[in-house]
């Protein structure tokens, strides 16, 4: 018996924990994430993305950051976009009613070339009417170098500038976000128009989500 009640305090204690890091990490984003560019449909639909990724589990997280031979941010993308969709389709949650789609193809006239995206959440694919999140995912096993990581950025920067999605987001799959986070700034602001605050960088490593502003 004695066993059993230590089990259920330390099972306690970690549920205790669990909702102590949910709160922090809600009150950081109400306090510290929202810009003066976001109207209020533009910040609704960032909370959504954020309750979304908090609710995929870490096991999801843990197959595209393990030691691991291929590269597997699918994994996570696809249980995203379903946790995304699923919360998409309360009215609340979704005023728009904007399209999530996945890898859609993107041509960028001033860059001429295609792009695709890994998540965008958007009116329709066949205007660019109510552009709201456009979202790379790359994980800490996919090294990002050099020109690799300037065309993930470069597509958010395109998507925002000259598509008019209202925030690029760069989704990180992984624990050391410092170093990603850094140059990810020095990328985007090597481009011309680039505009503080239009992009947000989240980190996800299974625990709590890292949020910065770009």
């Amino acid at each position: 018996m004695e066993s059993d009640s230590n089990f259920f305090s330390l099972w306690q204690l970690g549920c205790l924990v669990f909702i102590v890091i949910k709160i922090i990490v809600i009150c950081m984003i109400e306090d510290n994430l929202r810009q003066p560019c976001w109207n209020d449909t533009d910040w609704l639909y960032v909370q959504v993305l954020s309750s979304a990724i908090e609710s995929v589990r870490p096991k999801y997280v843990r197959e595209c950051i393990g030691k691991r031979k291929f590269h597997l941010e699918r994994v996570f993308s696809y249980e995203l976009y379903y946790k995304w969709q699923r919360l998409l389709t309360h009215k609340k949650n979704n005023p728009e009613k904007l399209m999530l789609n996945a890898e859609l193809t993107k041509h960028y006239d001033k860059l001429n070339r295609y792009k695709f995206p890994d998540l965008v959440l958007h009116g329709n694919y066949a205007n660019r009417e109510k552009q709201y999140l456009i979202c790379e995912i790359k994980s800490s096993r996919n090294q990002i170098k050099g020109n690799a990581l300037k065309k993930d950025v470069e597509s958010l920067y395109g998507g925002v500038i000259e598509l008019g999605y209202h925030c690029g987001i760069f989704i990180y799959l992984g624990s050391k976000v410092t170093n990603i986070v850094s140059r990810i700034r020095n990328v985007l602001h090597d481009f011309a128009n680039y505009e503080e605050g239009r992009y947000l960088f989240i980190g996800v490593n299974g625990i709590a989500p890292h949020y910065e502003i770009l």
